[in-house]
């Protein structure tokens, strides 16, 4: 079934995390298969973006004319998010994956639990989303900086580790990305 699909995805993946960047787990994820409300309620529950780190997005975006004017950013975002197939919660140390998101598709499962691993292994020692709180409420730009680091940090391992198999080198799959 699902859930055992995803435990033993999520032991595949934190075995090869560890032996492509070194022991850091203390034990197996913690995870919850959720529905795509429970993700959205999280979501609104722990989105820590402060109003005026907001209120610049949107500023910025209106002016480079990346969106419209008057369109709701926060609002957008938290439309989107209600959408992923899957989040690492730092709060918790627990991974959250959306059955409703994966079908089938057990690639589209393992690049989803690798790139959340990914999260969890750095937020670890680096703890970068309580640094990314911190710096919203003082440097917006690096704090999106920041983000995209750990967004494009998360997607490059997490299809890296998704797509190969034991017998692949990550970096064979990771130069290709």
């Amino acid at each position: 079934d699902f859930r055992h699909r995803v435990e033993a995805d999520c032991t595949e993946a934190a075995s090869r995390l560890e032996e492509y960047l070194g022991k850091k787990f203390n034990g197996p994820m913690a995870f919850e298969v959720s529905t795509p409300e429970e993700i959205g309620q999280l979501f609104r529950r722990t989105m820590k973006a402060p109003q005026d780190f907001l209120k610049t997005m949107q500023r910025i975006s209106e002016r480079f004319h990346l969106v419209p004017p008057g369109y709701d950013i926060a609002a957008k975002q938290l439309e989107m998010l209600g959408t992923v197939a899957g989040v690492f919660d730092p709060d918790t140390d627990r991974l959250y994956v959306v059955e409703a998101r994966h079908g089938g598709s057990d690639e589209q499962l393992r690049v989803t639990i690798a790139h959340e691993l990914v999260h969890a292994y750095r937020d670890v020692d680096k703890d970068y989303c309580a640094r990314a709180h911190r710096l919203s409420l003082t440097n917006s730009d690096e704090a999106e900086a920041l983000n995209f680091l750990i967004e494009g940090d998360a997607t490059l391992l997490g299809y890296a580790i998704g797509y190969t198999t034991g017998g692949e080198s990550i970096d064979s799959v990771a130069k290709l990305l």
